[in-house]
């Protein structure tokens, strides 16, 4: 991960012992109960880097780009129903529908 072993889901003591810096050099050992295990870091591999030009690449970024715009342009929408039809409290207009809906689909129930 972009935070090396710190980003893994390896438990903190055995994150301790691993060396980057070091790869094929076995850590101390780690004991728990009666079982000692040792840890060694085989490899480091560093993922070709991508040009922008890559089909993917841009895929990626077009939906990255997209999903923004939508949040953006969902939270103006919603800011602009609060402004112009919502000048009461939220709480208070739910409590509102759920007596409308439980009198018509209920019967008052």
């Amino acid at each position: 991960p972009a935070n090396g072993i710190e980003g893994t889901s390896l438990a903190t003591p055995v994150k301790a012992l691993l060396d980057l810096e070091h790869p094929g050099e076995v850590g101390g050992p780690l004991e728990q109960g009666p079982f000692i295990s040792w840890f060694t870091v085989l490899g480091v591999d560093q993922p070709a880097g991508r040009t922008i030009y890559d089909h993917s690449v841009q895929i990626g970024l077009e939906n990255q780009l997209s999903g923004l715009r939508y949040s953006q342009e969902q939270e103006r929408y919603l800011a602009s129903l609060k402004d112009r039809w919502v000048t009461g409290d939220i709480v208070e207009m739910r409590n509102r529908l759920l007596s409308i809906a439980r009198t018509r689909y209920f019967g008052g129930r």
